[in-house]
């Protein structure tokens, strides 16, 4: 019985760690897309404003 229970308590603990690096990986690739996202608006703002700054020229 004490093997059943420590092996159940063993496999419990694994678990613990694999969610754990689970919840790692999730926040790291979570923290990734983020970033992408701010560099995809700011390169959306840049180009906007350049696409702007043509109009002005070509309407003056």
């Amino acid at each position: 019985m004490d093997a059943v229970v420590f092996a159940m308590t063993r496999a419990s603990a694994s678990n613990d760690v694999d969610l754990r690096q689970k919840k790692a990986d999730a926040d790291a690739l979570h923290s990734a897309l983020r970033a992408n996202l701010r560099a995809c608006d700011e390169r959306t703002a840049r180009l906007r404003a350049m696409l702007l700054a043509v109009g002005d020229e070509a309407r003056s």
